[in-house]
């Protein structure tokens, strides 16, 4: 038998048996080299795998916070569309207005169920957070909200009613 013949069939024999023992098999051209990544690491991420699948069909219900921020943006993007501001989509301010005040409406619900009596301040304490929050963002210019769709607009578009 020729040594490369040889060499070969040790491969196949090597590759065979690692694979039927769960072990990830790489670099074939030199012969078999076997990381030893046993069956129980590769079911414990199917696993984990699974319970983030099912976790995702679980529906992520927002907190006041996440509400507010929200608000805010569709506030951002609304004073952007200003005619004052010269970007010529006085049309869309509306639509953000009206995005605004569902947002602002179902942070304020949110926060009268949880908080009682202290909801009015902290919605006023979170309001006041993303406002300076987002100025920031855009370094006090509304040229600049294009930052802030790209961190907020899919965020807040899948948390819409």
């Amino acid at each position: 038998m020729s040594v490369s013949r040889a060499f070969a069939q040790n491969t196949e024999k090597c590759l065979f048996e690692a694979r039927t023992l769960g072990y990830a098999v790489t670099n074939q051209t030199f012969g078999c080299s076997v990381h030893h990544r046993p069956m129980k690491t590769l079911f414990f991420i199917s696993a984990l795998m699974v319970s983030l699948a099912s976790g995702a069909e679980q529906a992520h219900e927002p907190g006041i916070d996440e509400l507010v921020q929200c608000a805010m943006f569709h506030r951002m993007m609304a004073a952007s569309f200003s005619d004052e501001f010269g970007s010529g989509l006085e049309s869309l301010q509306g639509v953000e207005l009206e995005k605004m005040q569902g947002f602002v409406k179902r942070a304020r619900d949110l926060s009268d169920q949880q908080l009682g009596d202290d909801a009015e301040a902290a919605f006023n304490d979170e309001w006041q957070y993303y406002l300076k929050e987002m100025f920031d963002q855009i370094n006090r210019n509304y040229k600049n909200v294009s930052r802030l769709k790209y961190r907020y607009r899919e965020r807040c578009a899948n948390m819409a009613g």
